[in-house]
């Protein structure tokens, strides 16, 4: 009778962990719930309404935590599953006599409580590292003002839109109405944006230099609309940006970073030097190689992070969309700086794209 009231016991006690398991689940749910109601509203200012309107539990958190819930119980009952499966009466017995708990028990409990504050601590330093990188992360120097900037992404067909010439002035027309838009103080357009894991790169050669690998640099490549440096915030540190009389025609221009301007002339000034990586188009019998295209250095822009914030750049140059030759895109991202709310942007601007032609998508709708 003894030995089946301990079996009994013990299949109890596993049954236990798995309701407690369940229950220590709900009740965790319920803190969760309370907390997204009490530290939503404690959300800086800056974070966009539509954002916070995000956060919430989603169906995915609620079955992994009644999953975890469960599993806990299963596993925290198996030792005792285990014990019942092949006792020692004997000694149960003689424990249970004494009314202690055996040692193997003891020593079972204790490891449970070393393991527990153990994976509590290392859960704990996680944490604070996390939040300490999150803060570093956050005191970064960009290189470019973030805030207050909505971006999208623009998708010409290309079946209608297979010319360049008819391309550019698509996208002419598109980022003046977006700079005429209300609460926009400027726009622009750009085939990548900064930190969206998306980049072009060119090989490139400063004038003066044999055409041999050791002396070009791959540098990230950057297609704009005169007012993107306004729109992100770069500043331009040597001479000028970009005006609408830089395009296709007039002599070729390039911005570039002060890390290029450092590499290719270190100690001197850019301004008014020469880069090549394109050439002429030739004909399919040409013979030899094909004549290089010159473009002029007029300003010189401060470095910015373009792929990730823990670590400096590339080098980066960037051209006029309309003067961009045979590099000219289909797909560009249109960026508005504005004076409230990025996204309450996204209505007018789909609008005014679907005013040029309604099958052209917006998609990739974030903020910088």
């Amino acid at each position: 009778d003894s030995s089946l009231r301990l079996v009994g016991s013990e299949m109890c006690i596993r049954d236990r962990a798995v309701v407690l398991g369940l229950v220590g689940g709900i009740v965790g749910l319920g803190l969760a719930w309370l907390g997204i109601r009490a530290l939503v509203p404690m959300l800086p200012a800056d974070i966009p309404s539509v954002m916070q309107g995000r956060i919430g539990m989603d169906m995915s958190a609620l079955l992994f935590t009644f999953a975890a819930a469960g599993l806990a119980g299963l596993l925290f009952g198996v030792a005792p599953a285990l014990r019942a499966a092949t006792p020692d009466l004997t000694k149960e017995l003689k424990e249970g006599s004494r009314g202690s708990v055996g040692k193997g028990r003891q020593r079972l409990r204790s490891s449970l409580v070393i393991g527990e504050v153990a994976l509590s601590l290392v859960l704990l330093i996680g944490a604070g590292l996390m939040i300490q990188s999150l803060g570093q992360l956050r005191n970064v120097e960009k290189g470019f003002d973030a805030s207050n900037v909505f971006t999208a992404r623009v998708q010409l067909p290309r079946v209608r839109y297979d010319d360049q010439q008819a391309a550019w002035a698509f996208f002419q027309e598109f980022v003046d109405r977006m700079e005429a838009l209300p609460g926009a103080s400027s726009a622009s357009l750009s085939q990548i944006v900064p930190l969206q894991g998306n980049s072009w790169e060119n090989f490139i050669f400063p004038e003066g230099v044999e055409f041999e690998q050791e002396n070009g640099r791959s540098v990230l490549y950057h297609m704009i609309t005169p007012d993107h440096f306004e729109t992100l915030g770069i500043p331009i540190l040597r001479g000028r940006g970009f005006d609408l009389s830089d395009r296709e025609g007039g002599e070729r221009v390039i911005v570039i970073d002060e890390r290029m301007a450092e590499a290719f002339w270190p100690g001197a000034d850019p301004i008014g030097k020469r880069v090549t990586y394109e050439t002429e188009e030739v004909p399919d019998d040409f013979e030899g190689d094909a004549p290089r295209l010159w473009r002029t250095v007029v300003g010189v822009t401060r470095n910015t992070r373009h792929y990730e914030l823990e670590n400096p750049s590339r080098m980066q140059m960037y051209v006029p969309l309309q003067q961009s030759g045979r590099g000219w895109s289909t797909s560009m991202y249109v960026l508005v700086r504005t004076a409230g709310d990025p996204l309450a942007m996204t209505e007018q601007v789909r609008r005014e794209l679907s005013m040029m032609d309604a099958d052209v998508p917006l998609t990739d709708i974030e903020t910088m």
